[in-house]
């Protein structure tokens, strides 16, 4: 039997939110049964496919819960920040589509896909997921070609399946036209929420973008005179002033080791867990979430971030994706009939909301692709490990070459 307790939380120090789709039994959720994560129930009592469907298109809490715990290992512990771990994946696995050998083998593996028909069938479940007045989400993908570049684009067969699979059809642009429609194409699939991802994508070849789109209703509606002006307490000690919904309701709820952990559920079988104090093994401490009366202050929100270049790859290095990097190595095959792509650039705009009707959040997502001007074959091996000279000149090569500095490298 389920406890019944009367708990206060007040969000108005460190919080972190995940927006998790978990639910209790007797909910129902218009998400594929297989992303119903979180609290541990019974098969029978979990809404949805049979299992042997569910383990075909996994939930991927490894995936996500690693991006989070790597977010915050490296550098952004004491951070406000927001990403969006399906949008990555989503993108990726336009990735999946194109490469071959250890390259593929190192996609599936880091992104936690059996093989890329698993890939698939994980889009398509998301991509098809049941919309209502009360929840909608919405995966796009696209496909971009700098025509000024003077490289190949993308194989007819990857076009087709990239068009048929996951809807990406391939735009063709001018270098200063390219920056544009995808910020114009970005702003229509998120719903105006993401208008500018603050990149120039003139200087790349090719490019694959996802945007990944949610709005989904509480179950249990904020009342709007209810909210009211209070302090948040930042982790340095700093405060400012925010307006604070609150009620008190029945939630789903746990304490453990210092940690509170509350789950709001929202339409569609989607909760928005809220987790305060202690974050260490937060996630693992969700299994103990049972029904409590709980009283809870949560401020409104809109959060935006952007994860740059270095921290999206270097996350898919630490999960073995390493090919896919080195121009040397990677084998993008599927996509190309020329040898030397790779990807060389990453980003990831996010945004998220939270009022009394809801939450509403977006995700833009890219990967840029290029390629090497010379075959591997050609590469001049030029180390610099003994002694060496250098000049710094400019105007190299013509009459007003000068030269500002020059040095050497001999001894210590």
């Amino acid at each position: 039997m389920l406890a019944k307790k009367t708990l206060s939380i007040i969000l108005a120090a460190s919080v972190m939110c995940s927006l998790t789709a978990c639910q209790t039994p007797g909910e129902k959720s218009g998400l594929p049964s297989d992303v119903i994560s979180g609290i541990e129930y019974p098969p029978d009592e979990v809404p949805g496919e049979s299992s042997e469907e569910t383990d075909v298109v996994a939930f991927s809490e490894d995936f996500d819960q690693s991006m989070v715990e790597f977010m915050r290992k490296n550098g952004y512990d004491d951070r406000t920040f927001v990403i969006s771990p399906l949008s990555l994946r989503a993108v990726s696995c336009l990735l999946v589509e194109g490469a071959k050998g250890d390259t593929l083998d190192q996609l599936l593996e880091g992104l936690d896909f059996e093989d890329q028909a698993a890939a698939r069938a994980w889009y398509e479940r998301w991509a098809n997921t049941e919309e209502t007045d009360e929840f909608q989400l919405e995966l796009a993908s696209s496909l971009w070609n700098n025509e000024l570049s003077g490289k190949p684009t993308f194989t007819e067969e990857y076009q087709a399946v990239a068009s048929d699979v996951y809807g990406a059809s391939l735009q063709t642009l001018p270098a200063d036209q390219l920056t544009d429609a995808i910020n114009a194409w970005a702003k229509e699939k998120s719903h105006g929420l993401i208008s500018d991802l603050n990149t120039d994508f003139s200087e790349y070849s090719n490019l694959l973008f996802n945007t990944l789109y949610c709005k989904a209703a509480w179950l249990r509606p904020f009342d709007e005179a209810n909210t009211k002006k209070d302090k948040f307490v930042y982790m340095d000690g700093s405060e400012a002033e925010m307006d604070f919904m609150e009620q008190t309701n029945k939630f789903l709820y746990t304490e453990n080791d210092g940690t509170q952990i509350a789950a709001f559920p929202l339409s569609n079988g989607l909760h928005l867990v809220c987790f305060l104090g202690n974050r260490q093994d937060m996630f693992e401490k969700m299994s103990g979430l049972e029904e409590a009366m709980v009283h809870v202050k949560m401020p409104k929100l809109d959060l935006a971030f952007g994860a740059d270049s270095m921290v999206l790859m270097n996350f898919l290095l630490s999960r073995g994706v390493e090919d896919a990097f080195d121009w040397r190595l990677a084998d993008f095959g599927g996509m190309y009939e020329d040898t030397g792509w790779f990807v060389s650039q990453m980003m990831q705009g996010s945004r998220f909301r939270i009022t009394e009707s809801g939450i509403e959040a977006a995700a833009a997502t890219g990967i840029m692709m290029d390629t090497t001007s010379v075959m591997d074959d050609d590469v001049k091996e030029f180390i610099l490990n003994k002694p060496f000279a250098f000049s710094l000149v400019s105007g190299l090569g013509s009459e007003e070459q000068t030269m500002l500095f020059f040095g050497q490298v001999m001894n210590q």
